[in-house]
């Protein structure tokens, strides 16, 4: 099934711990999905849950894979990993992302923060977090509205942290 012009069609299908397409129009369960241009997002958000990805009586059925333990590891020993925060239109709630990003289990010293915000509107959310949690982080970097920097810039830089 072409999803381009028919994406209106297909609804996903919760049955016995199975997840499959169908198409509402014919009450059919298509085998091929195809999605070409504007249609990726919702190929992205299909391939989320088919074939068995995510069903309502398991939840998440690869979650679980590939884990690594982090029980045995120091502080120190822990993975480095950058967080990138892109705030790039007035959003709610960014106040309640910082303080679940404080309630992270995970060493802060061993995080990189890097926030790109274009929005005036919340500058002060920004700087008031910095200010109070900033240095609990390994390394910040943060671009503020007046900078004028385009999204994929960046990202690149964001890239690069």
């Amino acid at each position: 099934m072409n999803l381009f012009v028919f994406s209106d069609e297909v609804v996903l299908k919760f049955e016995d711990g199975r997840v499959r397409a169908r198409n509402v129009q014919y009450d059919t369960l298509p085998v091929v999905l195809h999605g070409n241009g504007p249609t990726k997002l919702q190929m992205n958000y299909l391939g989320n849950y088919i074939p068995n990805l995510w069903t309502f009586e398991t939840g998440c059925n690869v979650c679980q894979e590939n884990l690594r333990s982090l029980s045995s590891l120091k502080e120190s020993e822990y993975p480095l990993v950058v967080i990138g925060i892109f705030i790039q239109q007035p959003t709610p709630f960014v106040t309640v992302f910082f303080e679940n990003l404080l309630q992270l289990q995970y060493p802060k010293n061993r995080l990189k923060l890097f926030i790109f915000n274009q929005e005036p509107h919340h500058e002060h959310q920004v700087s008031s977090f910095l200010q109070d949690h900033g240095s609990l982080y390994q390394e910040v970097k943060s671009i503020r509205p007046e900078e004028e920097m385009d999204g994929a810039a960046a990202r690149d830089l964001a890239l690069s942290v």
